[in-house]
């Protein structure tokens, strides 16, 4: 298949010329592969064995996290296929639900949400704060 085919099936995968390159924008790639799955936030989960192992399994993020998303917001029922820890899919076989399995909770960190615990020492060094003067009067 000559690369002009190749990228004419994944310009029409992708739907148009548009969305192609929003996809190339938000990915920095544009893969040809089976739709494999949806999670409920919404990232779709792509495979093509046409790829080497390690690259032939891809999510692309959900519109709604813009360009502002991070590995946390993958699922972590995909997590397991996505990084061939199995080949099962999530909806291929049961998993245990147990309680201490917390719904996803968007990584707070560099926002006003971020954890930041409070010291228990006392700092070695501390500042400097330059004397008062006391106003003379005449």
């Amino acid at each position: 298949m000559s690369w002009i085919a190749r990228l004419c099936s994944i310009v029409k995968c992708h739907g148009n010329l548009k969305k192609s390159f929003l996809t190339l924008l938000r990915t920095d790639d544009l893969k040809l592969g089976k739709f494999v799955g949806k999670d409920e936030m919404g990232n779709c989960y792509y495979e093509n064995d046409y790829y080497f192992f390690v690259r032939n399994r891809w999510m692309i993020y959900s519109n709604k996290f813009g360009y502002d998303y991070d590995a946390s917001q993958i699922h972590p029922e995909w997590f397991r296929w996505l990084h061939y820890i199995t080949d099962l899919k999530p909806y291929e076989e049961e998993r245990v639900v147990h309680e201490w399995m917390l719904p996803y909770e968007e990584n707070g960190t560099g926002t006003e949400r971020e954890y930041v615990p409070y010291s228990t020492t006392k700092p070695r060094i501390v500042a400097w704060k330059p004397p008062r003067q006391q106003c003379k009067s005449r």
